[in-house]
Parts: C-alpha cells; sequence; structure tokens
C-alpha cells in the first residue's frame, strides 16, 4: 500500500493500491457499480453474511471489506 499527501489537504493521507491511476471518471463509474451491485444484492440476501459474501464475489479487490 502507498501512501500520498493529499495536496488540498497536506496532513491527510490518501491510500491505494500501487497499480492504482487517478482517473476520476473510471473511479466514479466504478463506484456507482459497486453502489448499483450492493442494492441488487441487498434485495436478493436476507443474511448480512450472505450479503457480504456476494459482494466480496463481485469485487474481491476492493478495499477495506470490513466496511461492509
Amino acid at each position: 500500500m502507498k501512501y500520498t499527501t493529499n495536496t488540498s489537504f497536506p496532513n491527510v493521507l490518501q491510500n491505494g493500491q500501487p497499480e492504482d491511476d487517478d482517473d476520476a471518471t473510471r473511479v466514479i463509474a466504478e463506484t456507482r457499480q459497486y453502489l448499483a451491485d450492493a442494492d441488487e444484492l441487498l434485495r436478493l440476501h436476507t443474511t448480512a453474511l450472505d450479503f457480504v459474501r456476494a459482494m466480496l464475489d463481485r469485487h474481491p479487490k476492493r478495499l477495506n471489506p470490513g466496511a461492509l
């Protein structure tokens, strides 16, 4: 994991993967898809564990899976 200084907020560190880029259009599209998947899977799964497993199956490389 790399840490870079946020130029807008110099005291705040941002984390990310070394292969990540800063393409805002791509990041926003991926985030929208992640949220759409969460909405769909919440309707399909009746337990939290089933929901988390389904989300991890669809998005295995997302950072901080504990946030689910």
